[in-house]
């Protein structure tokens, strides 16, 4: 079984879930920045990553099943107008 640990220190109580990022490198709310923490990396160090209060070790199976895909507006925007470019020169 491999983890994200959710740091519940760093994560507001409205909002989005704040995660670890790899090698304890620092925050994300990206899954997909996301470390991933091994059962044995966990289980050697409990008290520092699955505590209950400042970090919590989640499953990855259940970090997506509660996850929700969000569209960055920015980059929507920018591929939109790459992919009409594309469309106006095979025209």
């Amino acid at each position: 079984m491999s983890y994200f640990i959710w740091s519940k220190k760093h994560s507001p109580s409205n909002g989005n879930a704040v995660w670890w990022r790899e090698n304890n490198s620092g925050y994300t709310v990206d899954l997909d920045e996301a470390g991933v923490y091994t059962k044995k990396q966990v289980d050697a160090v409990p008290g520092y990553y699955n505590n209950g209060h400042a970090a919590v070790a989640v499953p990855r199976p259940v970090a997506y099943l509660m996850a929700k895909s969000i569209v960055d507006f920015g980059r929507l925007e920018a591929r939109i107008r790459d992919l009409d470019k594309k469309m106006e020169a095979k025209a």
